[in-house]
């Protein structure tokens, strides 16, 4: 592919399904963003696809322990949020849906309101970047609900983000970047200005790419991994199954809300 057909110039970074997000923050400014899928979920297998300007590149065996990271020079360091003062509705859907207020912070208002803690033995592998804007690339059709196990009403949370992206432009002179597996630069996945790096980062069910079928169980997978600060009574469950009042939603619904992105505003990684 000659430079002048390549169509977003820099890297582009997809992440999918059950992958949580950890931010280090240096003062008022987000220093890395680390991310990290839930080992061992049922069901669900590990992916990792890179393309360099349109052509795919074999990453090699990257085992769940794998520290992986994006290696970026000549360019301002620090992570930024799309759209972070976008007001957002979850329950109807409004808002703009590239904002990344549409990610669900398991320590936020919407569920634990605390640091919940997390076990970094059952995530892997990790993927760490320390420049770029994250965003919402999409939003769930249905809604995702919680409870404890004492209640048996469900509590609605709403929309939430099942996609997410990151946007590194390389526009300076002399910028570049290569993936790094354990820290040696993977082969030929080393860009300048003008190029163009490609990585989706998936954690998935195989047999539903399409996601054409519910799995409203999947986030309590979840806990495996995080929540270790928590007593078992505090442990949320967790559904996207529409309770009676939603009878007008399809039995199939795509994206699956409860295969969510799980932030974490607290606990660092």
């Amino acid at each position: 592919m000659s430079t002048s057909a390549i169509p977003a110039p820099g890297v582009n970074i997809i992440i999918e399904g059950l992958i949580v997000l950890f931010f280090k923050r240096n003062g008022n400014q987000t220093a890395a963003c680390q991310m990290a899928a839930v080992k061992d979920a049922p069901g669900h297998v590990f992916s990792l696809v890179i393309e360099k300007n349109g052509g795919n590149i074999n990453p090699g065996h990257i085992p769940d322990t794998a520290d992986l990271r994006l290696d970026v020079q000549n360019i301002p360091t620090g992570i930024s949020f799309k759209l972070p003062n976008e007001q957002i509705d979850r329950l109807t859907g409004s808002g703009n849906p590239e904002s990344f207020n549409w990610v669900l912070d398991f320590e936020g208002p919407d569920l634990y309101k605390k640091r919940i803690g997390a076990d970094r033995s059952k995530l892997g592998p990790f993927l760490r970047i320390e420049h770029g804007e994250i965003s919402t690339k999409m939003v769930s059709t249905n809604h995702f609900l919680c409870r404890r196990a004492a209640q048996p009403q469900w509590t609605l949370v709403g929309k939430v983000a099942t996609r997410i992206g990151v946007r590194i432009a390389l526009d300076q002179s002399g910028s570049t970047a290569v993936f790094v597996n354990g820290g040696s630069p993977v082969e030929d996945t080393r860009i300048g200005p003008g190029e163009q790096l490609d990585i989706v980062m998936k954690m998935f069910h195989p047999e539903d790419e399409a996601k054409e079928t519910p799995h409203p169980d999947d986030a309590n997978h979840y806990h495996r991994a995080i929540g270790q600060l928590l007593g078992e009574p505090e442990k949320l469950i967790f559904t996207s199954i529409p309770p009676s009042f939603y009878k007008d939603l399809p039995l199939r619904i795509s994206p699956e809300a409860s295969c969510l992105i799980g932030g974490m505003g607290t606990t660092e990684p």
